[in-house]
Parts: structure tokens; C-alpha cells; sequence
């Protein structure tokens, strides 16, 4: 799960898991009275029948398993494309320089940190993964443009 939520790529596995979850969610979302009265809706409300819209649109984004094979291709053209827009606009705001916005997240062992910082940020802008990618790498719908 950390892999869906942080990395730019996942594996086969954490596709699917997103894929399936995607799909059940908008199996029960039919309608907003629908989504209310079923198990994730008296957790998850909406407040107004175009915010389900768009979420439901969202969830529908992250089945790229509906895509045709052309549209597959078109869809990975795409998200590196957005991937490079997000790096050269990373590196005009904050140049080539080192990026400590990361010392915060080692808490105390910020100083112990500061050392191997740098080299993980661009670890992950280089591979899309926070750590050493497994399987076959797919482009993570979560963070597609």
C-alpha cells in the first residue's frame, strides 16, 4: 500500500490491488443515495451529487486495465511527460540545489539524516520509488496527471 500512495511506478501487484479497490468502490457508487447506503458511505459522506461525480470519475481513472493497448501507450506518453513537467518545475523553484524540506520527516535524527538526504531525493526523482523498485514497473494512476 505505501507504494500506492507514494511512488511515481508500482508493481503488478499494487496495480491490481488499486484497480480492484477502484472498481468496488464504483460498483457501489451508482448514485449518491446509493453510495450513502451502503458500508463505506455512512463513513465516507458527500455533501453534493458533483463532488461524487468527480470522485467517482477519479476512481475510474485508476482502472487503466479498461485502457485499449493504443490507449495504454498514449496514457505512459503522457505521465512521463507529466513526470518531466514536475521535474523541471522542481528544478526551477528550487534549482539544482540540495532539498532539505525532508529533515522534518527524521524527527530527531534530522542531523544523522542530512547526510543521506540529498542522495534519496534524487534517488526518487531518478526512479520514481522511495526504495529499490520491485517488479515490473507500471505508472501509478495516483499520480497521474
Amino acid at each position: 500500500i505505501w507504494g500506492i500512495y507514494y511512488h511515481f511506478y508500482i508493481d503488478n501487484h499494487a496495480l491490481e490491488l488499486l484497480q480492484a479497490q477502484s472498481k468496488k468502490l464504483r460498483k457501489l457508487a451508482t448514485s449518491i443515495e446509493a453510495w450513502h447506503r451502503a458500508g463505506y458511505g455512512r463513513l465516507l459522506r458527500f455533501c453534493d451529487n458533483e463532488t461524487f461525480v468527480s470522485v467517482r470519475e477519479i476512481w475510474k481513472s485508476y482502472c487503466l486495465s479498461d485502457l485499449s493497448p493504443s490507449g495504454k501507450d498514449l496514457y505512459n506518453t503522457r505521465f512521463e511527460a507529466g513526470i518531466q513537467k514536475a521535474l523541471a518545475a522542481k528544478v526551477a523553484f528550487s534549482g539544482k540545489g540540495h532539498v532539505i524540506t525532508g529533515l522534518r520527516s527524521a524527527g530527531p535524527t534530522s542531523l544523522q539524516a542530512a547526510q543521506d538526504l540529498p542522495g534519496l531525493h534524487q534517488y526518487f526523482w531518478d526512479h520514481g520509488v522511495t526504495g529499490e523498485a520491485v517488479g515490473k514497473k507500471n505508472p501509478n494512476p495516483m499520480c497521474a496527471p
